[in-house]
């Protein structure tokens, strides 16, 4: 859908590789193109952009001639918006209705012969040529954190303590903590001072790609776009939302494919009140990987990695199958501050800050792992949450963290987050549910302790409820009485249907033990713990088996490994359900259950082809839909002669 706005006259002032990929190109929307212009910066023919031979040698060209319905070509190279004028002002500016088709060699007849990985076509905001890279070896002190405030450049310095410039005045007040030129100045550093860090970038386009109303047969694929760059303090007369950004789209629908964005400041990608479809797209080496203002993009497969801060979302963006790594030292992976973001099967881990944060908007997020962040691994403040099936873990502090919020967890795994403090999940002033989760191996105070799960009243109505739940750090850990408790007035908890290691019984609820629920392997086949192979289902013969809340009115389908949420009368408590390989519920894997393998087999390596047999769910252990080799491979980790 297209929305007219003013805004738009903004427009005219305004690792890893998805090129290399081996695995085949999406397939977008088919659009009906009536013809097509050539471009090749190595051309040497007509320049009319009729063919290969006399192909346009300037993008601009083609984008001046084609209209709706048309394809334009471009082979690998390196293409710039300014038309060697040097005018940071100008953008390539998409045309409504036109397909843009990069990564061809020049010969090509057909759009699926063309090579990204081969031609690598770049569009780029370095002007002058003559950027080096952000993390190239610098004299200056600026570039380095180092003990005292400031740095040895006067200038460099002004600039990155400037109130315009926004990054705080613990830079050069020493007065203020840190009392240091910390890793955050000297990250400013070096994205602010352009000349001084020796990758001369002052030069540079505000803006390389811009799509203005344009609607959804506009197609972008197979670019690397890249080098815009616009400090408010330093071009105070060009301020506007198009500034900085490698990709910018207002009003506009298109798709976005194997493209990638990098190395610009403020921002890889802009997107305000657009739909844009990205398929198998990057986000690298910016100050922002993604600022979504408004609108309702959707992100399939995409990577948002080592950005100083990762993506910031405020509207109704979808994430599938996305990946948010490396991001830091400012914001978060993935940061929503307002409308509603989904994100489904989505990798949030290794980011130096928050993993997720929620702030002022609402985030549903399934099937997605939270990892191993130098900070939290989501925290929630004056917004709403709503996590199942995901995987929280080996994060630096709390796991989950926030207050004047709403959340919900169901169905999730919390396992080896270490707190300094000593709180896993630490929660005031609004209503927490935890249902269906286990909790395994979280530590606190620099290791020694079992973390808790906390809320406190403040100045507002905290109820947590804790229900078919396991809470268990294990036997290396000291644990209190209370892994469990509400502080202040205003906090209350309810706790029904769970196992709690230190259990008294003290705070009541119904269906409640501190008996060991017998996990597995906790550590796992190689006896480290932490790793993937950590196992934190319920073994043979746990107390957890068939204990759960028996109302099947909140009965997710599945467990988190994607099995039957039931598989034999009654839910389990914890994250997964017990009755693998268990075929006659007996609460034990052993000979008795040998006996309907054969009745249950599809084939040694067979794949789905039809429904499994009735109550051979219990025998497909990989939740594939078939019974296998595979499956009987877990068979023998859980059998029991019991």
């Amino acid at each position: 859908m297209i929305r007219t706005s003013v805004l738009c006259v903004l427009c005219a002032l305004c690792g890893y590789n998805p090129l290399s990929s081996a695995g085949p190109l999406v397939s977008l929307t088919p659009v009906f193109r009536s013809g097509i212009w050539y471009v090749n910066a190595a051309a040497s023919g007509q320049n009319t952009g009729t063919s290969w031979p006399d192909a346009f040698r300037d993008l601009q060209d083609a984008l001046a001639v084609a209209q709706a319905g048309d394809e334009i070509w471009v082979a690998g190279g390196v293409y710039k918006p300014d038309r060697g004028a040097g005018d940071r002002t100008m953008a390539f500016e998409l045309v409504s209705g036109v397909g843009l088709y990069g990564g061809f060699t020049g010969w090509e007849s057909r759009r699926e012969e063309r090579d990204l990985a081969l031609n690598e076509t770049i569009l780029s905001g370095d002007l002058a040529g003559d950027d080096g890279p952000f993390e190239r070896e610098q004299t200056s002190d600026c570039f380095r954190a180092h003990d005292g405030v400031g740095c040895d450049d006067a200038q460099c310095q002004a600039l990155v303590c400037s109130e315009v410039i926004g990054w705080g005045a613990s830079c050069c007040d020493p007065t203020l903590p840190p009392n240091r030129w910390d890793r955050s100045c000297a990250n400013a550093a070096r994205l602010a001072c352009c000349e001084l860090g020796g990758w001369n970038s002052c030069e540079n386009s505000f803006a390389v790609v811009k799509a203005c109303e344009c609607d959804a047969s506009t197609v972008f694929d197979g670019f690397s776009v890249q080098g815009a760059y616009f400090v408010r303090g330093r071009d105070p007369e060009f301020a506007g939302a198009a500034r900085g950004v490698a990709f910018f789209a207002e009003d506009s629908d298109i798709q976005v494919a194997h493209s990638i964005f990098r190395d610009s400041f403020w921002t890889g990608v802009y997107l305000l009140d657009s739909d844009v479809a990205f398929h198998q797209c990057t986000m690298t080496g910016n100050y922002l990987a993604l600022g979504s203002v408004y609108g309702s993009p959707t992100f399939i497969d995409c990577r948002f990695v080592e950005n100083t801060e990762g993506a910031t979302t405020l509207g109704n963006p979808v994430f599938q199958g996305c990946t948010f790594q490396g991001n830091g030292p400012f914001g978060s992976g993935m940061s929503c501050t307002g409308g509603h973001a989904r994100l489904q099967d989505c990798t949030i881990e290794g980011n130096s800050g928050l993993g997720l944060y929620v702030h002022a908007g609402r985030v549903t997020i399934t099937g997605s792992t939270i990892a191993n962040n130098g900070n939290r691994g989501i925290q929630v403040n004056g917004g709403a949450l709503v996590a199942r099936d995901c995987r929280i873990i080996g994060n630096r502090s709390n796991a989950l963290y926030g207050g004047y919020s709403s959340v919900l967890v169901e169905n999730s795994l919390f396992a080896d987050n270490a707190e300094v403090v000593g709180e896993v999940v630490e929660f005031s002033n609004g209503p927490i549910t935890l249902r269906n989760c286990t909790f395994a191996r979280n530590r606190s105070f620099f290791g020694m302790f079992a973390a808790r799960i906390v809320v406190l009243g403040g100045a507002g109505w905290t109820p947590l409820t804790v229900d078919n739940c396991v809470v268990w750090a294990g036997d290396d850990l000291l644990v209190g009485p209370d892994l469990l408790q509400a502080i202040h007035f205003y906090a209350s908890l309810t706790v029904n249907h769970s196992i709690v290691q230190g259990w008294t019984g003290a705070q009541g609820g119904v269906g409640n033990s501190g008996s060991n629920p017998m996990f597995v392997d906790p550590d796992g086949p190689d006896d480290i713990p932490g790793n993937d192979d950590d196992d934190f289902r319920l073994a043979p013969g746990s107390p957890g088996i068939n204990a759960g809340n028996p109302d099947p009115s909140n009965l997710p389908p599945t467990d988190l490994d994607g099995h039957g949420r039931v598989l034999c009368g009654r839910i389990d408590i914890g994250a997964y359900e017990f009755g693998l390989g268990d075929f006659n519920c007996d609460r034990y894997v052993n000979l008795l259950d040998v006996a309907a393998w054969p009745e249950c087999l599809t084939g040694p390596l067979a794949g789905p082809s039809a429904p499994l047999p009735l109550g051979c769910e219990a025998l497909d252990s990989d939740a594939d839909l078939d019974i296998d080799l595979l499956d009987a491979a877990d068979f023998q980790v859980l059998f029991s002669p019991g």
